[in-house]
């Protein structure tokens, strides 16, 4: 028997459940969308699933990127989203697994956004026991968050889209408190980097906003609460920011903001010479226009409401944004242009929509019409789903399914190198596809050799594939023997990051990088038992001191202000 209050708590979350279900219906009978993100987040979840196996619990190298070569995507990618996805091969197959963790991310939105009801609105719209649901229905089946899912399969930023709503409602409390604004700020940044940029703005944008639009009374409290959670929240994921920062200088990051993905390219309604470039882009500008109508048409309904006011500036300044009049905005404020698309903060506009429509509910409570939301939640719904399932999910070619994925992962093959991420000297345009995993020569700068009919006692007898018992070869510690009579130069398929330690019987070596940047590493005639093994960097290891310092002010600091409580 479940207790009466137990039922009214699991009421509100089986209905979002059913509602997130019902809005991947689509990808339940038709199979996965592959969208534009899609192929890289389920290699992500296949190379950590692999690692998560062989007992590497915290990844930082992609061994399958570059053809086999590798590249330090788990430093520089935020891990929420393919942490949980490398996790959900242990309970399905991966050709289940997206579509489940689709299902999540709505689930865990629409819950947030429930969250955010109950604070924003109090006790008057919590009375309506189908309210509050019926806001977080709508939420989770918002035009935009379907197009995220279903158009881009951007797996990151879907998730991100679950922290959105309880940062804003720690912004929006009268009275807001450091570690309920530490917390979503920390998600975001685990979560995915421009999903966090925005938010930080987002933060400090509505912090000024309050100053200027809300009671002086409180103003040395919210100064001091917020920059106390958006510090607590740097601390509580700095054991991922403070090596994706500093570390960065070892990769071409600034491949990232390239023609077509640079603001300017994408403000609204915006045309350049790639008609698909386009087509998504238009896709996303009348999405913008719905989120902004229903906003402003809120706002100028609720203009009365100091919060409605709040949340109305803030709608202007999203919008400005979108638009090419902030073009020099972008061009300067510090790591803005990382957001590559204008239209991203459509993550934070959604939920500010959100929160008007809770501030709604007061108004149709007097008028009796409280029966709308619930219809309308259901309405959305429903045409935001067939909308999704006609327009913006997207078929897969035979290559591009996850069962080819997942075969293609089983082969060893490797995937091309992801332009960012790759090892700052390291040219991809010559590094070759289907490298022996290690070869000898007499230079650095020689090409692997051509395998073929009769090369393969040689090629034996040079040790160029892995021995089959060799299972160090995927993994953060390889080990190689290699015999040769004279001096030679051991090339190794696998990138130069400077986090590479190589040591030949015991001694240190060092690593010389070719121009396609893999490994050249110089070794005595005789038997050389090489080991590669990656070393943590200062970075990485001042994140996790920094982590456990704010882990624990946290706890101090809650303590203190617990016991400050009871004292009064």
């Amino acid at each position: 028997m479940i207790p009466p209050a137990w039922k009214r708590q699991l009421a509100p979350a089986a209905v979002i459940a059913v509602a997130a279900f019902l809005a991947v219906l689509p990808l339940v009978l038709h199979g996965c969308s592959c969208g534009h993100d899609f192929d890289f987040h389920l290699v992500n979840w296949l190379e950590v699933h692999a690692q998560f196996q062989r007992g590497v619990l915290h990844p930082q190298w992609a061994f399958t990127a570059a053809w086999g070569a590798g590249e330090p995507r788990f430093v520089f990618y935020p891990p929420l989203s393919w942490v949980i996805g490398g996790l959900l091969g242990f309970l399905m197959p991966y050709t289940a697994a997206p579509i489940v963790y689709t299902w999540l991310c709505l689930f865990l939105a629409g819950v947030a956004c429930l969250r955010m009801v109950s604070v924003i609105g109090g006790e008057t719209v919590s009375r309506h026991r189908w309210i509050p649901p019926a806001i977080a229905v709508a939420y989770l089946a918002n035009p935009y968050l379907l197009f995220t899912a279903y158009e881009r399969t951007a797996y990151a930023e879907l998730l991100a889209a679950a922290w959105m709503p309880l940062l804003l409602t720690a912004l929006l409390r009268e009275r807001p408190r450091w570690l309920e604004i530490a917390i979503p700020v920390a998600l975001l940044w685990l979560t995915n980097a421009p999903a966090a940029v925005l938010g930080c703005y987002g933060l400090l944008m509505l912090g000024l906003l309050r100053l200027v639009l809300w009671p002086r009374a409180l103003r040395r409290e919210t100064i001091a609460q917020f920059t106390l959670g958006t510090l607590f929240g740097l601390l509580f994921a700095s054991f991922y920011i403070v090596p994706a920062v500093v570390d960065r200088k070892w990769v071409q990051a600034a491949m990232a903001i390239v023609e077509g993905v640079r603001p300017e390219d994408n403000f609204l309604f915006g045309h350049t010479t790639d008609p698909l470039h386009d087509a998504v882009l238009w896709q996303t500008s009348r999405i913008a226009v719905v989120l902004f109508s229903i906003s402003i048409t809120l706002v100028l309904l609720l203009r009365r409401d100091k919060t409605a006011r709040l949340l109305g500036a803030m709608t202007v300044l999203l919008l400005l944004l979108l638009l090419p009049v902030s073009a020099v905005i972008w061009h300067h404020a510090p790591q803005l242009s990382f957001l590559q698309f204008p239209w991203r903060f459509l993550c934070l506009q959604q939920a500010i929509a959100a929160a008007l429509l809770t501030l709604c509910v007061p108004a149709l409570t007097r008028a009796r019409s409280t029966w709308i939301m619930p219809a309308g939640a259901v309405a959305v719904l429903a045409v935001t789903t067939v909308i999704a399932h006609h327009f913006y999910q997207q078929e897969c070619d035979e290559e591009d399914a996850p069962g080819a994925h997942i075969v293609l992962f089983a082969r060893g093959g490797g995937v091309m190198p992801t332009d960012e991420y790759t090892v700052r000297d390291a040219d991809n345009d010559v590094l070759q596809q289907g490298n022996p995993v290690w070869w000898i020569a007499g230079k650095p700068d020689a090409p692997a050799p051509v395998l073929g009919p009769g090369t393969e006692m040689r090629m034996r007898v040079l040790g160029l594939p892995p021995r089959p018992e060799d299972v160090t070869w995927n993994t953060e510690h390889t080990r190689m023997q290699v015999l040769w009579p004279r001096s030679f130069w051991l090339i190794v398929n696998r990138r130069a990051y400077p986090a590479w330690q190589v040591t030949s019987n015991g001694a240190p070596v060092p690593i010389t990088e070719r121009a396609d940047g893999l490994m050249a590493i110089p070794l005595p005639a005789g038997p050389n038992e090489v080991e590669i093994h990656y070393r943590h960097t200062p970075a990485e290891m001042l994140g996790v001191v920094l982590f456990l310092m704010g882990i624990l002010l946290a706890i101090l600091m809650h303590r203190i202000e617990t016991q400050g409580r009871r004292a009064l």
